[in-house]
């Protein structure tokens, strides 16, 4: 009775834990009690925990809050990139995503639990927010936000009015920050459905923003922006927004529209930028050598091509937030005429791959098995535009099987004439017919790594020339003379050459009677001697040289001498034969080994 008291009390204690795990640890009924159209979700977990800690849920929470992030993130990526609103007849781009960081999107009314199955060891975490509070925060957000929009330009009126254009640059630029949290919500908002001009406020927004550019820019018509200026002003338009700043800032060169690639007037604009920082905002800039996951305060930017000049965009990230905002345009004429570059090379290049063609000189070539081949494979790259200067040099060409898992040969670079010549070596395929590939070798030409995204983006978006070569392999054929002789007689059916023949056409060799046409020669002789007999076994030696000479050169490439090789049979014949047998796979395996080395 005791016993099933024990098991009872058991039972109901397994039942009680698990009646204390939280519903959501459940994926279903995770799914039916946070539905996808009610809740936004997150969720993490990990197995074998020894046991919980405030680290580990920390972990684990910051896991489940980026899952729910990234579901957001999603939806926001699948809006078209540059929604075209006019206002005023002034084209207008609504939702700039290269002015949002998404990963940093805060979401209101986001809750977390955490749960820790002692018994299974293992830890959970939910990170969940419901949708209606979401889009009632942002909308609330997106009225506020106009509402103080508002204020900013009626302050800045009132300094017009009293001739204070500092002031008045001061309210204006206040009001950046406020159209960045427009920005983002607006972009949650749509990706959570919510599209209505009631919510969104887009044409206000909108409009305020085009009004707040507008009066900037008739505060600065006077004059004539340069690299310089457009320095001083964004240095400015920061100040204004955030004070001084005590930990030091490190500053990011500007980067060419989503690649994160640098150019000439990256290179010049950040040293001018920096400077107007120290001068005009009294900033304090962190070494260049510091990585930016260290540093607690980045000045990261960002430009591309308007219709008037280069749109350039600054972004002060105060840990983890947005704390300011400035934009800028830099005319097209300032660039000309200091004869300054703004696309970046590497797409510069990037663009020239449309424009060139590889030709295989010598597309069909023949080869043999395990044989250099001593021919070079040879392509012309032709340049199909209309620029004078020499485009021809210096490409880096790869070579490349197409099969034997894409295996390199190597890669080279064209000379002046556009030609690249390549050795591909030893064939040690022995497949008929084998194709290398040869193409412009994106990484190096281009001067980006692989694993980058622009990488990718140029798979994507280029024709990548390419050409390809046909081999015609074959096998390198031998010539075999055999002397066999068992207890002193030549034997009629050898054992040695037949099994060496099987071994070497396996891999790949061929065999001809006309030693004029073979490669290698190949010179056996084995004999067989009687030994003695023990209890009706008979027993037999047998020794064998076998050398083999390369035909091309005269030289012996391989000479094996076997001694004392024993067999056993019913008579001595048969143990002759025995100890052939032997002799024979020991040949077999050493010679193509030596073979294959050759």
């Amino acid at each position: 009775m005791k016993r099933y008291l024990f098991i009872l009390l058991l039972m109901l204690a397994s039942i009680m834990v698990q009646a204390q795990q939280p519903d959501w640890t459940d994926y279903y009924q995770r799914e039916a009690q946070y539905p996808e159209n009610m809740f936004l979700t997150g969720f993490s977990s990990q197995g074998n925990v020894q046991q919980d800690s405030k680290e580990l849920f920390d972990v684990l929470t910051e896991v489940a809050r980026k899952q729910l992030i990234e579901s957001i993130q999603v939806k926001i990526k699948s809006v078209a990139e540059l929604n075209i609103q006019n206002v005023n007849s002034n084209t207008y781009e609504e939702f700039k995503q290269n002015s949002v960081s998404l990963a940093e999107a805060n979401i209101v009314g986001l809750k977390f639990e955490t749960y820790y199955d002692k018994r299974n060891k293992e830890a959970f975490a939910f990170a969940y927010a419901r949708k209606s509070e979401v889009i009632t925060y942002y909308e609330n957000l997106i009225k506020s936000n106009l509402s103080k929009i508002q204020q900013f330009q009626n302050e800045a009126a009132q300094s017009i009015s009293s001739n204070d254009n500092k002031e008045a640059l001061k309210s204006l630029f206040s009001c950046n920050s406020l159209f960045r949290e427009l920005e983002e919500s607006r972009l949650i908002l749509t990706a959570l459905g919510i599209t209505g001009e009631n919510s969104l406020k887009t044409t206000e927004a909108n409009q305020k923003k085009l009004d707040v550019r507008n009066t900037i820019a008739s505060l600065l018509s006077s004059k004539q922006l340069t690299m310089q200026d457009v320095g001083y002003y964004l240095s400015y338009g920061l100040s204004v927004q955030t004070g001084e700043f005590a930990n030091k800032i490190l500053i990011q060169s500007p980067t060419y529209r989503d690649t994160e690639l640098t150019s000439d007037f990256s290179a010049a604009f950040t040293p001018v930028f920096e400077n107007n920082l120290v001068k005009v905002a009294s900033y304090n800039i962190a070494n260049q050598n510091i990585a930016t996951s260290t540093a607690d305060i980045t000045l990261t930017g960002t430009y591309w091509e308007e219709t008037d000049g280069l749109k350039i965009i600054y972004n002060i990230n105060n840990n983890g937030e947005t704390s300011a905002s400035m934009e800028a345009s830099l005319p097209y004429e300032w660039l000309e005429a200091n004869n300054l570059d703004y696309i970046p090379e590497n797409i510069q290049k990037a663009n020239l791959l449309d424009q060139l063609e590889l030709k295989a000189l010598n597309p069909s070539l023949n080869a043999k098995v395990n044989q250099d081949l001593n021919l070079p494979i040879n392509i012309q790259v032709n340049y199909l535009g209309s620029n004078t200067e020499n485009m021809l040099a210096n490409l880096p060409i790869k070579f490349s099987f197409l099969e034997e898992n894409g295996k390199v040969i190597g890669t080279v670079k064209t000379d002046r004439f556009g030609v690249a010549k390549a050795f591909v070596g030893k064939i040690t395929s022995d497949k008929k017919m084998q194709i290398i590939k040869a193409e412009i070798d994106i990484a190096s030409f281009v001067g980006i790594d692989e694993s980058s995204a622009y990488y990718q983006k140029i798979l994507q978006e280029h024709q990548i020339p390419t050409t390809k070569f046909f081999l015609n392999v074959s096998g390198l054929s031998m010539f075999i003379t055999t002397s066999e002789t068992n207890m002193g007689q030549q034997l009629t059916i050898p054992f040695i050459e037949p099994s060496l023949k099987e071994a070497l056409s396996n891999n790949g060799f061929a065999f001809t009677s006309d030693m004029s046409q073979a490669d290698f020669a190949i010179d056996i002789k084995a004999n067989a001697r009687n030994g003695n007999t023990f209890e009706g076994l008979y027993f037999s030696f047998a020794d064998a040289t076998v050398s083999v000479t390369d035909l091309s050169s005269g030289m012996e490439v391989y000479k094996g001498s076997f001694k004392d090789i024993k067999g056993g049979s019913v008579n001595y014949e048969r143990a002759g034969i025995a100890a052939l047998k032997k002799i024979a796979e020991k040949v077999s395996s050493e010679m193509l080994s030596e073979l294959k080395k050759s």
